[in-house]
């Protein structure tokens, strides 16, 4: 399925290798802190776990929560899915303490 998203959302498959699309291979060694959030039923969930080990491969800090029995878009949801309030307290805390320190 996700070759059709694909098919739909990249001009053309030489676009899959750009570093905004393909991060699992891009330089992420200048981010700042970073948060994954991830579901457990979602079809990026292995890419999500590859994603979070390059970030701290490259030395990214790197906070990484794993939600049980939720879907890939449970994050918006935060009405009916109790765990979707939670993500969005844990990214508006990682926002609050990103904003609370220097750029450079």
């Amino acid at each position: 399925m996700m070759e059709w998203f694909f098919a739909h959302y990249l001009r053309s498959m030489r676009d899959a290798s750009d570093p905004r699309i393909d991060l699992i291979h891009a330089d992420m060694s200048r981010l700042p802190n970073s948060t994954v959030i991830a579901g457990e039923l979602d079809p990026l969930l292995s890419e999500d776990e590859m994603l979070v080990t390059h970030l701290r491969d490259e030395g990214i800090k790197t906070y990484y929560a794993f939600y049980a029995g939720v879907t890939h878009d449970f994050f918006g949801m935060g009405d009916v899915v109790s765990e979707a309030s939670d993500a969005q307290d844990v990214v508006a805390s990682a926002l609050r303490e990103a904003f609370a320190l220097p750029l450079f």
